[in-house]
């Protein structure tokens, strides 16, 4: 079952690339140079549906993250899941409030495109 999901995931992410073509003929739109700059802040929310691979069990979470970047190349972000519903009534304690909070390194190559390629260690903690 896992194989069927990891094959599922890998052929939908790397078999469904599309771009969009503009009149001059480029295929990807770069980012200008200085979009990462010290002081930006980015923040996000979003609805995270789950599923137990061993329980079958769905699970509803609020997923947050807000990131400051400090300069260019170094940010810190903070994750949070908050643990809103389930399928089955009983649900566990530990599963409530997830948050995670640390520091990245932003490799800036331009050569990569678009992606923000990072290294960094996230801790967290389960309450």
């Amino acid at each position: 079952m896992v194989r069927k999901l990891f094959l599922f995931a890998a052929c939908f992410s790397f078999g469904l690339t599309m771009y969009a073509q503009d009149r001059y003929g480029y295929a990807i739109m770069r980012m200008p140079e200085q979009w990462r700059v010290s002081g930006l802040i980015s923040a996000s929310a979003t609805y995270a549906p789950s599923i137990g691979l061993t329980d079958g069990v769905n699970r509803f979470h609020l997923h947050g993250f807000a990131e400051y970047h400090v300069s260019k190349a170094v940010s810190v972000k903070s994750d949070s899941y908050l643990f809103l519903n389930s399928t089955v009534v009983e649900f566990y304690d530990d599963d409530m409030f997830r948050s995670y909070f640390g520091a990245f390194y932003h490799l800036n190559q331009r050569s990569l495109g678009n992606w923000d390629v990072k290294f960094g260690i996230l801790p967290g903690i389960t309450y």
